[in-house]
C-alpha cells in the first residue's frame, strides 16, 4: 500500500501569500487615513474654517445683504407713502372743518340780522305810534311761515313781523326743506376726509369721472361731456383734470342740484 505523500507547493505561492496580506495592510492603512481625513473637514466645517464654507459664506452674506437692503427701501416707501396720506388726509380734514366754520359763521350772522330786522321793525312801529303817524310800518316777509304754508298747499306768503321763537322755528323749515331738496335732486352728495360720497358711491382721487353739465341759455340748452381724472376734493368742490391738463372745478352745489352728474369709469 502506497502511503500518503502532501503535496508540495508550487514554486512562488509563498510570495503570493506575503503580497496579499501585504496588500490588505495597505488598504486597511488608507482607509484609515482618509476616514480621518473626512472627520477633520467635517470638523472644520462645523468651526467654519473649510475652505468652500468660507467661499459660499461670503455669497450666502452677500445675498442677505442685498434682501436687507430692499427691505429697508421698501420701508423708506412705504413710511413716504403713509407720510402722504396722512397730509393729504388732514388737509381734508382741516378744509372740511374750514368750511364747517365759514357755513356755522355764516347761518348764525343771518339769523342775527334776520333778528336784528324783526327788532328794527318793531322799534320803527313803536316810534310811528308815538308820533301819531298813521302811515304804513315797514313789514317783513316771513320766510319760514311761507314755506310752510306752500307746503300745506295754502294761500301765498303774507307779511307779518315774528317774535324770536318764531324766527328760529322757520329758519328749521327752511333747513329741512333745503335738504330734502337736495336729496331729491343729484342724490347724496357729501365729502369725507379727501373722498366723495356720490349716488350711493365713494369716489376719491385719480378715479377716472365723465362729467356731464347742461347750460340752458336763451332758448337753447348747451351739453357738455368732459372726459377726466379726480385730482383734488374739497367740502366745497372737486377738481377733475382733462387729457389735456385742463382743471374743471365742479361745486358740490352743481352736483346737488343735478346741473352736472358725474359717471364713473371702471378701470
Amino acid at each position: 500500500m502506497e502511503e500518503d505523500k502532501e503535496p508540495k507547493p508550487e514554486p512562488g505561492t509563498h510570495q503570493l501569500v506575503e503580497i496579499k496580506q501585504e496588500y490588505a495592510a495597505l488598504k486597511q492603512r488608507l482607509v484609515r487615513e482618509k476616514l480621518t481625513k473626512l472627520d477633520e473637514e467635517e470638523a472644520a466645517i462645523n468651526d467654519g474654517s473649510h475652505p468652500q464654507v468660507i467661499k459660499q459664506m461670503i455669497g450666502l452674506k452677500r445675498q442677505c445683504d442685498d434682501s436687507i437692503a430692499a427691505a429697508d427701501r421698501y420701508r423708506q416707501y412705504q413710511i413716504q407713502n403713509i407720510n402722504h396720506l396722512f397730509a393729504s388726509e388732514k388737509k381734508a380734514a382741516e378744509d372740511h372743518l374750514a368750511a364747517q366754520q365759514a357755513e356755522l359763521k355764516e347761518k348764525l350772522i343771518q339769523d342775527v340780522r334776520e333778528r336784528r330786522g324783526f327788532l328794527e321793525d318793531d322799534r320803527n312801529n313803536v316810534n310811528m305810534l308815538e308820533g301819531g303817524r298813521s302811515h304804513p310800518r315797514p313789514k317783513r316777509l316771513r320766510t319760514g311761515a311761507t314755506v310752510r304754508r306752500r307746503q300745506a298747499g295754502s294761500a301765498p306768503s303774507v307779511k307779518q313781523n315774528l317774535a324770536e321763537g318764531e324766527v328760529n322755528e322757520d329758519f328749521a323749515v327752511i333747513q329741512k326743506n333745503a335738504d330734502m331738496t337736495t336729496r331729491l335732486g343729484g342724490g347724496e352728495v357729501r365729502t369725507n376726509r379727501g373722498r366723495l360720497m356720490y349716488r350711493s358711491r365713494m369716489l376719491q382721487k385719480n378715479d377716472s369721472v365723465i362729467v356731464e353739465s347742461t347750460n340752458h341759455g336763451s332758448g337753447s340748452a348747451t351739453h357738455t361731456r368732459i372726459h377726466g381724472v379726480i385730482t383734488h376734493i374739497t367740502p366745497t368742490e372737486v377738481l377733475v383734470e382733462s387729457p389735456d391738463s385742463t382743471r374743471n372745478h365742479i361745486p358740490l352745489a352743481q352736483l346737488r342740484s343735478g346741473r352736472v352728474v358725474l359717471h364713473w369709469i371702471q378701470r
